[in-house]
């Protein structure tokens, strides 16, 4: 039997790609969709390319096995995208290739790269509240059937703290995290939409939400920015032309997924602060090892050894946010 002594070659030029479950390639969202561009990029700079092995919900009854090769002809590195089982990922790591976890973390099993999802919401908080916003509402979304969004408790905490409360009367939570359902958000509140004590500024889970509850704000005749503000709690970069014109506050999706290729090219190796690709200056990442401890670089004698790289978020003003309205 002749063996192709090509194949190890270029699996190791190549990163294997497992989604997250529920997760397929036609409906990842903009954002995460960047951080796979982000990805890609960083690591075609190195030589290496991607491949996509599937959702790790479809790659049970031995699947995985099948798709991955033998112990020491493997890929150079597995990289994650969302939440997997830890099932899948115990099954990863037998392989000698490192594997990195990109928007959740996995302290015990593997490095992971995350955005700041906590800095997003105060960069935000705080935009609103030097331009004289008091009523702020939330547009928000509910992950996979959960009753509540999971950043609205840390949306009252970062209020609190500018001396803000948040009216439940103006809080929507809804089951996607679309244009669409921004809109529908303020099509639910047209009943309370002429009380004194409307809000002056809507807060919403991502700028494509935001997107929406303009485009529904201005068809019931507010006027955005004058009226009512709107700031989406991710980066608008991340969402299309149309983003540009949008105040958010998120970390780069395009970071984060270059933050991951440098830890499969090197896991050793701390990633390298890069100028922000806005323009606005150079951000420092932070490295927090798997005992919460921020560090310069990952310890050899940690409990685990791994690390989370946290992409730190920064405010990007746009159009749809003003002063509030005196």
């Amino acid at each position: 039997m002749r063996v192709d002594s090509r194949t190890p070659s270029l699996l190791a030029r190549q990163v294997a790609v497992v989604l997250g479950h529920s997760l397929r390639l036609h409906t990842l969202g903009h954002h995460l969709a960047q951080v796979l561009e982000g990805l890609h990029a960083a690591l075609l700079r190195d030589g290496l390319t991607v491949t996509y092995l599937g959702p790790d919900d479809a790659l049970g009854d031995g699947k995985l096995e099948q798709l991955l090769p033998d112990v020491g002809a493997g890929f150079r590195g597995i990289a994650t995208l969302g939440p997997v089982s830890r099932g899948c990922l115990t099954s990863l790591r037998r392989q000698e290739t490192p594997v990195v976890s990109l928007c959740a973390s996995f302290p015990d099993l593997c490095h992971s790269v995350l955005g700041n999802e906590i800095e997003s919401l105060r960069h935000a908080v705080k935009h609103l509240h030097l331009n004289g916003h008091r009523r702020i509402g939330w547009l928000g979304h509910s992950h996979n059937g959960d009753h509540d969004d999971a950043l609205l408790e840390p949306l009252r905490l970062e209020l609190q703290s500018s001396g803000l409360s948040l009216d439940s009367r103006y809080v929507v939570i809804q089951a996607q995290d679309d244009r669409a359902a921004g809109a529908e958000a303020i099509f639910a509140l047209v009943d309370h939409q002429r009380r004194r004590d409307f809000p002056t500024a809507f807060l919403c889970r991502n700028c494509l939400m935001a997107s929406g509850a303009m485009a529904a704000l201005k068809r019931e005749r507010w006027s955005v920015p004058q009226d009512v503000s709107v700031v989406g709690a991710d980066h608008p970069g991340s969402n299309g032309k149309e983003a540009s014109h949008i105040t958010g506050a998120g970390p780069d999706p395009l970071r984060v997924g270059a933050a991951a290729a440098q830890l499969l090219v090197n896991p050793m190796r701390q990633p390298e602060p890069n100028p922000s690709s806005n323009g606005q200056g150079t951000l420092h990442d932070t490295l927090i090892s798997s005992n919460g401890h921020s560090k310069d670089a990952p310890i050899a004698n940690d409990r685990s050894g791994y690390v989370d790289v946290v992409v730190p978020a920064e405010l990007v003003v746009g159009s749809s946010s003003g002063p509030a309205p005196s």
